[in-house]
């Protein structure tokens, strides 16, 4: 969210930022206005955007439960601090409970089975990453909304450039205009044969399992985040674009200490040079074991959850009192 500037600018910037921290949200870090989901970023309590997040929490209120794909042990401040009239119940995350279902058919755990994708799936893209040294690849991915304008397409293909490091990139129909010869730099297809793979759609899971991955550069959606926990657990490169990512960048970088966030010019452009130093900071040796090992700890804490006596499967348990209680009050009524 700050511009590229000098490292006097860049000072006096961060220092008038500070005095806009919001510091008052229980369980959450420091947050700077820009970090607030853009649902709440509003003129005014007005606005049409915060009456309707008003009145969705407002039906939430109602409910018996509400339930949340995330888990207790990897958000504990958050559920320390929360307080709402419905109680909360973390039941994720769901990638692991159908895991925990096909293994464990007779518990108490119903989960919808088999995979879903919105474009056909290039699976070619792993027998590439087969060939690739272990914990080498930079794999970016957006995510099913984002799209770019050329000018981010041009500096994001010159900084992967510019790192030397082998990259898988997802580039999705959607995400532009023309074709992708025509928004990507003049000969980058051509001079990076070999090195990196474009593809249009990914079996995401697969290639977040992958051992080659060393790097995930990610828009920081919430199923993306959780995929990666769940299965590779790779340091990640936050790019958060719109909704709550901003506040999901600030739980990677600041809370769990996973990852880097990328610096943003002034026209939301991110420079080929701070490319080329977020990549090259993840393959460090030290910040590199640093963010592994705190991954594999975010990784152990998540599938515990899910296991037999684990906190989500608990949770579950709960609600599913909650419904059957709900039932029988019903049918005696009835």
């Amino acid at each position: 969210y700050l511009s590229s500037m000098t490292s006097e600018e860049e000072a006096e910037k961060l220092a008038e930022a500070e005095k806009d921290l919001i510091t008052c949200i229980p369980g959450l870090p420091p947050l700077h206005p820009c970090e607030l989901p853009t649902s709440l970023r509003c003129p005014s309590l007005d606005h049409y955007r915060m009456k309707f997040v008003k009145a969705q929490f407002d039906e939430a209120s109602k409910a018996a439960a509400v339930i949340v794909n995330t888990v207790e042990e990897i958000e504990k401040k958050v559920f320390d601090a929360l307080e709402f009239t419905a109680p909360v119940y973390a039941v994720g995350p769901a990638l692991l409970l159908l895991d925990e279902a096909k293994e464990n058919p007779n518990n108490n755990t119903s989960t919808c089975s088999g995979d879903a994708s919105l474009w056909p799936v290039q699976s070619e893209c792993l027998l590439w990453l087969d060939k690739q040294d272990h914990g080498s690849v930079v794999y970016v991915a957006f995510g099913s909304m984002l799209s770019f304008e050329k000018p981010h397409f041009v500096e994001l293909a010159m900084g992967l450039e510019a790192s030397k490091r082998p990259f898988l990139w997802v580039v999705p129909p959607y995400s532009y205009r023309d074709s992708v010869s025509e928004v990507l730099p003049d000969g980058f297809i051509e001079r990076t044969q070999g090195v990196g793979m474009i593809i249009s759609w990914s079996p995401q899971t697969l290639v977040l399992s992958h051992p080659s991955l060393g790097a995930f550069i990610t828009h920081c959606g919430w199923n993306s985040l959780l995929e990666n926990l769940c299965l590779g657990a790779v340091p990640m490169i936050c790019w958060p674009d719109a909704a709550e990512q901003a506040v999901n960048a600030k739980l990677v970088t600041d809370v769990w200490k996973v990852g880097v966030r990328v610096r943003t010019r002034k026209n939301r452009i991110v420079h080929r040079d701070e490319i080329v130093r977020v990549v090259n900071l993840m393959f460090l040796h030290e910040e590199m074991n640093g963010f592994k090992a705190r991954a594999l700890e975010l990784k152990a804490a998540v599938s515990t959850a899910v296991q037999s006596g684990g906190s989500s499967l608990k949770n579950i348990d709960k609600v599913l009192d909650i419904v059957k209680s709900a039932k029988a009050r019903r049918f005696s009524k009835g």
